[in-house]
């Protein structure tokens, strides 16, 4: 009889040890996918700005609206495109013309595109 209730209290220690152990390696496991994911999300807030556009004087600025980090200025719209081809080759730009209608500016074709129009 008391060799079945130690051999069913080393089970009883044996699962809840191996439990703790696979618990551990699980919450490991889950902050190393936390901290891929936030920073996956950095790099792409880095990369993808929302535009806020303001004119002042005849000479466009571009703001990311954000983080209202200045993005590039010119005194045409192709002047600022072409000031954010050197600062951010990379980037994607979304401008938002009027309420309905937003555009996107990427490269490599660097064109003013319809991205979306709200209904």
């Amino acid at each position: 009889m008391a060799e079945i209730f130690t051999w069913v209290m080393q089970i009883v220690f044996w699962w809840f040890t191996i439990s703790l152990v696979l618990a551990w390696i699980k919450s490991k496991a889950d902050q190393e996918e936390t901290v891929r994911f936030e920073r996956a999300v950095e790099i792409l807030n880095n990369l993808v700005h929302r535009v806020k556009v303001e004119e002042h004087q005849g000479i466009f600025y571009w703001w990311d609206e954000d983080s209202d980090t200045f993005l590039a200025q010119g005194r045409t719209i192709e002047e600022v495109i072409d000031n954010l081809k050197k600062r951010f080759p990379e980037h994607h730009f979304f401008v938002k013309d009027n309420e309905d209608v937003t555009y996107r500016l990427k490269g490599p074709e660097w064109a003013m595109e319809v991205y979306k129009i709200a209904k």
